[in-house]
């Protein structure tokens, strides 16, 4: 994003975490089609450990990449 379209950095940021939760909400109606609801019910804690996770490691990046320097992070993402 950053390269192709000319993005900031934080604003690459910013939009790569919009369109993975875009991602994520159209994913889920569409697995639950190839595995049925009461399966997945059954492995609930699975299921909740990986959207926790998700979740907790996505807030940390944001948080991260908000208050590191522009150049720094244009150099992480870049690198």
């Amino acid at each position: 994003m950053i390269g192709l379209f000319g993005f900031a950095a934080l604003s690459a940021v910013i939009l790569n975490k919009v369109m993975s939760l875009v991602v994520v909400l159209i994913a889920l109606p569409a697995r639950l089609v190839a595995a049925p609801a009461a399966a997945l019910a059954a492995r609930w804690p699975v299921v909740v450990n990986l959207l926790a996770g998700s979740l907790v490691g996505a807030r940390a990046g944001a948080t991260w990449a908000v208050r590191m320097r522009s150049a720094t992070l244009y150099k992480v993402l870049t690198a």
